[in-house]
């Protein structure tokens, strides 16, 4: 059966909680244990066992990023991704597609469909963790570079004169 509230694997309490918070939406049971386990010494993770729970969940949760599989009953990977990627409230989220499925044609679909990381299973966790906190980097830099295009924007429109006009060019 379901899980009626997303699982929730907490960072263990000699550790500083995470800020980043991972949903992990697959499946099987013991997969889902397996990554939340191993990511949860990082990062808060929220589980979910297909995507229309995870939709659920991102209604109601602010998730960083999301690891997925492909293959779900209910609603598959690739559903969930277009959901995703079709939400404005949602479709910034990093959105990383793991899967044994091994076909050149899901990997191109994956990208097309707006996937930030195609990661083939087995994998290993190195693999999985340096995928995640690139990502996390990259979105730490993208909100850094965000936030100084502002203040620069808004400092110009407080600027008269020759240093409002050399910032506009």
């Amino acid at each position: 059966p379901h899980n009626q509230t997303p699982a929730q694997h907490n960072v263990p309490s000699d550790m500083e909680s995470s800020e980043v918070c991972i949903l992990v939406v697959e499946d099987t049971k013991d997969m889902q244990d397996f990554i939340a386990g191993n990511i949860g010494k990082e990062y808060s993770v929220l589980c979910a066992d297909n995507g229309e729970e995870a939709l659920r969940v991102l209604d109601e949760q602010s998730v960083d990023i999301i690891l997925s599989d492909l293959y779900m009953p209910l609603m598959d990977g690739f559903e969930l991704l277009e959901k995703v990627r079709g939400d404005e409230r949602i479709r910034h989220i990093p959105f990383v597609l793991l899967t044994a499925q091994d076909s050149l044609s899901s990997k191109i679909k994956s990208l097309e469909y707006g996937a930030d990381a195609y990661i083939e299973k087995p994998f290993s966790l190195e693999h999985v963790r340096a995928t995640v906190n690139n990502l996390i980097s990259r979105r730490d830099r993208m909100h850094k570079t965000f936030q100084t295009s502002f203040e620069i924007s808004m400092d110009n429109e407080r600027m008269a004169g020759p240093d409002g006009e050399w910032l506009a060019k």
